[in-house]
């Protein structure tokens, strides 16, 4: 559930954030992650984005919170595993 996915977000991420620097995340990885925190909580609070996401994964919208999304993967190095 998506709605539920964004509270666990939020409900998790926000204590971190508050005492970033006690998980060993640096000023540049704090600003980038904040950042996306930010657009994304905006992009979920708005008032214009569908209830369902089926009904925005394709918009400009959403891609621009994956966009987002990947500054943080790239900031925390973060790589998929390859397949075996």
């Amino acid at each position: 559930d998506f709605t539920e996915t964004v509270c666990h977000f939020f409900d998790d991420g926000d204590p971190i954030l508050k005492q970033y620097k006690s998980y060993k995340i640096t000023e540049e990885q704090y600003r980038i992650l904040l950042n996306f925190r930010n657009f994304f909580e905006s992009f979920f609070e708005s008032d214009d984005r569908p209830y369902l996401a089926e009904d925005f994964i394709d918009t400009l919208e959403w891609q621009n919170v994956m966009n987002r999304a990947k500054e943080v993967l790239q900031a925390f190095r973060y790589q998929e595993e390859e397949e075996i």
